[in-house]
C-alpha cells in the first residue's frame, strides 16, 4: 500500500513539474495558450516513458537535416528516427558525398565539426543502409 502511495505521489510530482515547465514557456494570446519555444514543447509535453518499448515499432518518425552541396543541390547531413513511443532508434550525422557549400546551420543546427569522422559522422551510403533497415515495412511519419 505504501509503495502504491509513493507511485501516486511521484506521478503527481511529475504532473506538477510538467505544468511548471509549460508555464515558464508560454503566453496567453486571445484566450489561447501559446508555447514560446520548440524546446518547451518537446521538454514539457513530450517525454518518452522509460518503461515503454524502446525497440522497433510498426510506426516510426523520421527527420532529416540537409546541407547545400556543389551543383546547387541538397544533401543529407543528419538523420533521426524514433519509434512510436519516442525512443531514439537512430540519430546520426552523415558525411555527404559532395563538397558542402552551405551548412545552413541557422536552420539545420549542423556545423562542420559534426560531420567529422572522428566525431562519429558516417558516410552517406552507410547511413542509407542503416536507415533502410529501420524503416523497412514501417509506417513513416515525418
Amino acid at each position: 500500500k505504501e509503495r502504491r502511495e509513493n507511485k501516486v505521489e511521484a506521478k503527481e510530482d511529475q504532473k506538477a513539474a510538467r505544468a511548471v515547465a509549460i508555464s515558464q514557456h508560454q503566453r496567453k494570446e486571445g484566450g489561447q495558450v501559446i508555447l514560446t519555444s520548440a524546446g518547451a514543447i518537446r521538454d514539457a509535453i513530450f517525454s518518452p516513458k522509460p518503461n515503454l518499448n524502446r525497440g522497433p515499432t510498426p510506426v516510426v518518425a523520421l527527420d532529416c537535416e540537409m546541407v547545400g552541396v556543389e551543383g546547387n543541390l541538397d544533401a543529407l547531413a543528419r538523420v533521426s528516427i524514433v519509434n512510436y513511443n519516442g525512443h531514439v532508434l537512430m540519430d546520426k550525422f552523415v558525411r555527404p558525398e559532395k563538397h558542402i557549400i552551405d551548412f545552413r546551420s541557422w536552420v539545420s543546427g549542423v556545423h562542420p565539426f559534426h560531420l567529422r569522422e572522428e566525431n562519429g559522422a558516417i558516410p552517406f551510403k552507410e547511413a542509407k543502409l542503416q536507415a533502410l533497415r529501420l524503416l523497412k515495412e514501417k509506417v513513416i511519419v515525418g
